[in-house]
């Protein structure tokens, strides 16, 4: 299966910090791949390299053949890469929908109002927000408008930092059906995740990343049938 995104050898640092040292990681069109580890492991570094955030030192970003190594961010984004950052990141004095509208400026009216409607369906909470102003959304529906916005460029390919972080574990069980639908959709989705049970679940293979290298990868299913991954990460 030919990748769609290869990061080949991605080398960063943050001053005398090494949070990245040689790491390779790929997803192919239609695959769900996850990144687990704990914290400080390099994971949200990789995605803010992957995205054009970070610049790294050494190693190359590949999307669909083409080397985006020395793009800026914007540029990634209109290739198709939507980022749903750490820490739920809306602008909090507009509304859900003007949210969604700036998040899809530049689409025409017509396929921008369609957008919104595909995302109303997947939270129909946000419907029912619509005209609420982000600061007073719970912290579920703050997730759930972050993801929103980051669907409505229909990326080819998606990457989400840490969707249940500090959500109530009725909400992590909604967001992670969200994101099992995506994944029927055919999505490409490149997710790291602290809960790695939930984000096994919605993945065809894992990373793990430690101190900045990758130090295990398998499919899903063989993950679940290591012993030592299940002992580390799953508690037994």
């Amino acid at each position: 299966m030919r990748a769609m995104l290869e990061a080949r050898g991605l080398r960063v640092s943050y001053g005398k910090i090494v949070a990245l040292r040689g790491v390779d990681v790929s997803v192919a069109k239609g695959e769900s791949v996850s990144v687990v580890g704990r914290n400080g492991a390099g994971k949200t570094t990789l995605l803010k390299t992957i995205i054009g955030l970070v610049k790294p030192l050494e190693g190359s970003v590949v999307f669909e053949g083409r080397d985006i190594t020395g793009l800026p961010p914007w540029d990634r984004a209109r290739m198709g890469i939507g980022y749903v950052p750490e820490g739920r990141r809306v602008f909090p004095y507009l509304t859900v929908e003007e949210n969604l509208v700036v998040a899809g400026y530049s689409l025409d009216p017509q396929v921008l109002k369609e957008r919104i409607e595909y995302v109303y369906s997947l939270f129909p909470r946000l419907r029912e927000r619509r005209s609420q102003l982000a600061f007073t959304l719970s912290g579920g529906e703050a997730q759930m408008l972050s993801i929103a916005r980051g669907l409505i460029m229909r990326p080819k390919l998606l990457l989400m930092d840490e969707p249940s972080q500090g959500l109530a574990p009725i909400i992590v069980e909604e967001v992670f059906k969200t994101i099992a639908r995506l994944v029927e959709e055919g999505y490409s989705l490149l997710l790291v995740e602290q809960n790695v049970a939930k984000a096994l679940e919605v993945s065809q293979r894992v990373y793990v990343l430690d101190q900045g290298r990758v130090v295990y990868q398998a499919s899903s299913q063989e993950a679940l049938g290591d012993p030592v991954f299940k002992d580390a990460y799953l508690g037994g």
